[in-house]
């Protein structure tokens, strides 16, 4: 896999790792530590693929701290390192972002959960972190609070998904000056002459074309 600038030459890529790993951290309350998930790990190809260094699974404690968390209509958050380990061993460690989804809404889904990641352009660092529970209707009609659904469980794990993704580029949009080849008739570039001739006939929504303003 190789980059390729402008001119079509092959840029270098320096020692770009092939996966950055975010630490990601869970709390079970407020007030409560906060207590490691492992890692994302983000591919640095094209495709941007990210996993988990490992699945969750809640101990003995962590069940029961997370029963009392859906007993108060409590949140389960979450915490993410907006720069990679990579960078935390030279010095940038970066901030923590932080989101969280309600207890009972994990407890519903069978501890179903969903991860997106926005990252900078040109850079490894995230920008924000967007987690959420994939709600349907046949688990909203489920009661977070039935012990069938967490205590009588011989263990609770995670099914986790995780995405990466990037800005999007907007559309670009040709400007008309009013001087220069633009006030003698010609379009700008890229902007078809038929569309110029309709603006210019009054047929957009811009007023009457031609009519040149008063001194």
């Amino acid at each position: 896999e190789v980059a390729v600038d402008a001119d079509g030459s092959v840029a270098s890529t320096g020692d770009v790792p092939s996966t950055l790993s975010y630490e990601l951290q869970h709390s079970l309350g407020f007030g409560r530590e906060w207590a490691s998930r492992g890692t994302l790990d983000m591919s640095t190809g094209f495709d941007r693929s990210v996993t988990f260094s490992r699945q969750l699974v809640l101990s003995p404690e962590e069940r029961e701290a997370f029963a009392a968390l859906v007993a108060v209509e409590g949140l389960y958050r979450i915490r993410l390192r907006s720069a990679p380990s990579e960078d935390a061993s030279e010095g940038a460690a970066g901030g923590w972002l932080v989101a969280s989804v309600r207890a009972c809404d994990l407890v519903t889904t069978g501890f179903k959960e969903e991860i997106k990641v926005l990252m900078a352009d040109g850079t490894s660092h995230a920008l924000s972190l967007d987690y959420r529970v994939p709600l349907s209707h046949f688990s909203r009609k489920r009661n977070c609070h039935d012990p069938a659904l967490l205590q009588s469980q011989a263990f609770v794990s995670f099914s986790s998904a995780a995405t990466a993704v990037g800005s999007t580029l907007a559309q670009a949009l040709a400007l008309m000056p009013m001087d220069g080849a633009a006030a003698s008739g010609a379009p700008p570039p890229g902007v078809p002459p038929s569309l110029v001739s309709a603006a210019r006939s009054g047929d957009g929504k811009g007023g009457k074309g031609g009519e040149k303003p008063a001194h």
